[in-house]
């Protein structure tokens, strides 16, 4: 899944992109500040931009009306569904002015669109950070400690990119003596346009098994890093009372780069005043990994080379060999142990074989796994990996 965070601007100099993002991604969440003084009997919505209040409530862009008159100076609405029920406004939906001072406008909930949203085909998230964004440090390099405590893939890592139009580096490491990172296991970069929420999928999985450390690393162009801490927050959006929520953090979790070292971030001097609670919005994410453990018996007929390409986008090639004839079985599964198809089921000859596996369009990108059996038992399986 990936979010991302836009503005329309005070002129509406970005309404274009905002109405192209609902085309293209569905409905938009915004915010207002809803009060009854500021709708009327169309249930037309504006909070003048001289108002003081903050918002106190998120709604829904379904669509627009550029003629539309409001109480606003010019005319121009949206058409936004509430939560509320049908029973409320025009069968629960209604119109926010293009002016209104929060809709599409406020820095940090102005307008929020979701895509790529799909069933997770993750194990396992790798994190530190309980409630997620809370703040943002001023560093370009950053990263966390985990350590897995199966056998695991890492295939992919997530972030928060704090700002428009950023180069990202993400890395997995294998080790750090507390000076430098070694052991570089997989590194991809890339460029993101929009603040938000983004999951990278990893051109190289990294296998573990059993416990193993690793670090996973993040450096962009811009922004700085997105971390989480303790912070007081409104009961609700809007409300005056506030709690302190709590987060928690120990040494050797969060690292960030800065003066030509890596400092602990637990030890940050956290300008909100909330000390040693800090860890940063960097996640890695794994699969179960079905082929530790699984070794081929040099005296059994069938071997199952990799796949190639892999990754693949539609189809992938799948190559095995056979010492003598043998009755042989090549199915592929999903990571919870579907199974989804069976490639071959016949007599194959001694020598090099192979099948190729089309993928469907309603088989997500992910983890699949493709498995040889002879006379009903599986002597190997291998991972393969479908992207976009």
């Amino acid at each position: 899944m990936d979010v991302e965070w836009y503005t329309m601007g005070p002129d509406l100099q970005n309404i274009d992109l905002l109405k192209q993002k609902v085309i293209d991604y569905g409905v938009m969440a915004i915010c207002i500040c809803y009060s009854g003084s500021f709708i009327n009997y169309e249930y037309e919505h504006y909070q003048p931009p001289t108002d003081w209040q903050e918002p106190n409530h998120s709604v829904a862009i379904i669509g627009w009306d550029d003629s539309r008159v409001t109480q606003a100076p010019l005319p121009g609405a949206w058409l936004v569904k509430n939560s509320w029920g049908a029973g409320w406004g025009f069968d629960g939906y209604f119109w926010v002015s293009y002016y209104d001072k929060q809709a599409c406008r406020n820095p940090e909930m102005g307008a929020v669109s979701f895509y790529n949203v799909e069933r997770s085909t993750f194990d396992t998230a790798y994190y530190h950070d309980a409630h997620g964004w809370r703040d943002t440090a001023d560093f370009s390099m950053a990263m966390n400690a985990f350590e897995t405590s199966r056998a695991e893939s890492v295939v992919a890592m997530n972030f928060f990119s704090a700002a428009d139009s950023i180069n990202y580096t993400v890395s997995i490491y294998g080790s750090f003596d507390g000076d430098t990172l070694t052991d570089l296991l997989s590194t991809k970069s890339g460029y993101i346009e929009f603040t938000g929420l983004h999951t990278i999928m990893l051109d190289d999985t990294i296998d573990f098994v059993g416990e193993s450390a690793f670090y996973a690393f993040l450096q962009v162009s811009a922004g700085g890093i997105a971390y989480d801490r303790t912070s007081e927050v409104p009961v609700l959006l809007g409300a005056s009372t506030r709690v302190i929520v709590p987060s928690k953090a120990s040494e050797g979790e969060s690292f960030y780069f800065e003066n030509g070292q890596w400092n602990d971030f637990y030890h940050y001097d956290d300008p909100s005043g909330f000390q040693n609670s800090g860890n940063f919005c960097i996640k890695a994410l794994a699969v179960h990994n079905l082929e530790v453990g699984i070794s081929q018996n040099p005296e059994q007929k069938a071997e199952l080379q990799n796949n190639y390409p892999n990754p693949f986008s539609a189809s992938t090639t799948i190559n095995f060999s056979l010492k003598a004839r043998a009755d042989i079985v090549i199915s592929i599964y999903s990571m919870n142990g579907q199974l989804l198809e069976t490639l071959a089921e016949a007599s194959y000859t001694t020598g090099s074989h192979e099948v190729i596996w089309t993928s469907s369009s309603n088989q997500k990108p992910g983890i699949y796994f493709c498995t040889i059996q002879e006379n009903g038992k599986v002597l190997a399986t291998r991972k393969l990996m479908k992207v976009k």
